[in-house]
């Protein structure tokens, strides 16, 4: 039997031969053959082999239904040199021979094969040029903050504009979402409420997503990490530029519109959990977001990729603040049964402390309360300004960050007045300087961030009802640096805040 196959990608009208048209041009070359069935694909690419028509002819094929393979033109049957390289090996081993109307080749001749590879050779050129060229394009795009494609992002409204004679499009904000858009990163930013409850909540309310689906942890995350809605600012530059992004625009241009991040990422990765090399460019519509408000809905949701491997949030809500005493790594809160118990994450994820193996977290917890309830007590009536604290803080981490400079400075002087100093010594020194600048920086964004200031009896009123694990967490989040624990019948050791 002849097998004549023809594809099309899209209908293309006048600019390719529709397939009708192919199959008429390969009966041609039938001659008085009578015995022979066509095989056809429409709308699938010639950039890889899943086509259901081509896949049953290539299953007759082995089955030895086949002994002649005709197409109208050779990328009809494949685009990738690779793919076609397989497909002739195939043909070859059940002595099916190929012929194509158009490139008038026959495979059964040396000439004719060595012909064939040269052709497929070209053809895959000419589809990694335009691969080339739709990437550059997509750059330049980029680059002078056009749309990037796709479906909109939720809470707004996409709108078509034309810049300097180019079609492109903007944003602002949606009628329907978009006031659950600034609802769920003010709710996050300014409480201690999870993902998950933000979620129940939203449903709860009748809130969908723009595909009218429920909410769910997942979503809520990707959306907040998104910065297409921040209002950009140099605290945001810092942001990505602390985080290895490349930053296309300058920082002069972070004033207040919204951004665009894009970059290859691995096939299992999420799209902000990593942002090294990835591009960021101030995009044309204005962000509805305020800078302070989504990057403190930042720093939670990095906390919650840091003990969101144990759940530590949804067990007790000394999660973040309990910590080990013999290595002081975090104590990962775990259920067993009906029961919680602390262990150090250090010990759980090598076995390197000499911690106990578990501790039940009732009775630290019982204990840490209890010292709440006098502290507060303590502070009744006072205005418990966290700003305080962060400012002894800022002052330690901004004087550091001066005596970097001074080395910095020496170490470039030195250079200058023709000191021998080695280069590899002198880049490794500056790389290792420049890295200590840049985790303070981010410390002192962090903590400009997150400074409030909380009332005590504001505190009392609310440990005088029924609190639940996530107001109990955000009580003790307040008041406390860390929990030092040790081990069973171990006295524990507070650190306060104030």
């Amino acid at each position: 039997m002849i097998a004549i196959y023809a594809r099309q990608s899209v209908d293309k009208g006048e600019q390719s031969l529709s397939i009708g048209g192919q199959i008429e041009e390969c009966k041609k070359k039938l001659g008085s053959a009578t015995d022979f069935e066509v095989y056809q694909d429409s709308g699938f690419t010639g950039a890889n082999t899943n086509r259901p028509s081509f896949q049953k002819m290539m299953t007759d094929i082995k089955n030895g239904a086949v002994e002649k393979v005709i197409v109208w033109k050779l990328d009809r049957i494949s685009r990738s040199l690779l793919d076609f390289a397989k497909i002739i090996e195939v043909f070859n081993t059940h002595n099916v021979s190929f012929d194509s109307v158009i490139d008038n080749f026959d495979t059964a001749t040396p000439m004719g094969r060595a012909m064939l590879s040269i052709v497929m050779v070209f053809a895959q050129l000419e589809r990694e040029t335009i691969q080339l060229r739709i990437l550059a394009n997509y750059r330049q795009r980029a680059e002078k903050g056009f749309y990037l494609g796709g479906p909109p992002v939720f809470g707004l409204a996409k709108i078509p504009i034309s810049v300097g004679g180019y079609r492109t499009s903007t944003y602002k904000l949606d009628a329907e979402h978009g006031e659950t858009l600034l609802y769920m990163f003010s709710a996050y930013a300014d409480s201690d409420i999870s993902l998950r409850r933000l979620a129940r909540e939203l449903n709860a309310s009748g809130m969908r997503t723009n595909t009218e689906t429920s909410w769910d942890s997942q979503k809520l995350s990707r959306i907040m990490h998104s910065p297409t809605y921040v209002q950009s600012d140099a605290s945001v530059y810092e942001f990505y530029k602390s985080r290895g992004a490349i930053m296309v625009s300058p920082v002069e241009d972070f004033n207040g519109n919204g951004l665009y991040l894009y970059g290859k990422r691995p096939a299992n990765e999420r799209k902000y959990t990593n942002v090294k090399d990835h591009n960021v460019v101030v995009a044309l519509h204005e962000g509805v977001i305020d800078s302070q408000t989504w990057l403190r809905v930042q720093y939670r949701l990095a906390e919650n990729i840091q003990f969101g491997a144990h759940h530590n949030g949804k067990t007790t809500w000394l999660s973040g603040l309990a910590k080990c005493g013999y290595c002081g790594y975090a104590m990962s809160g775990n259920r067993i049964g009906n029961r919680v118990y602390f262990r150090c994450s250090h010990k759980l994820n090598s076995g390197d402390c000499n911690s106990a193996s578990s501790l039940k977290a009732e009775p630290l917890e019982t204990q840490v309360w209890n010292a709440i309830l006098e502290k507060v007590e303590e502070l009744r009536g006072v205005s418990i300004s966290q700003k305080s604290n962060a400012d002894v803080r800022m002052n330690q981490l901004k004087l550091q960050l001066i005596k970097i400079e001074e080395q910095i400075e020496n170490l470039v002087s030195a250079i200058a007045e023709g000191n021998h100093v080695s280069v590899k010594a002198f880049s490794e020194r500056i790389a290792k300087l420049d890295a200590e600048r840049t985790e303070i920086n981010e410390q002192l964004q962090k903590i400009t961030v997150e400074s409030t200031t909380i009332n005590s009896d504001t505190i009392l009123k609310l440990m005088e009802s029924e609190l639940n694990l996530e107001e109990k967490h955000g009580i003790a989040k307040a008041l406390i640096q860390k929990v030092v624990v040790l081990g069973k019948d171990e006295p524990i050791t507070i650190q306060w805040l104030f």
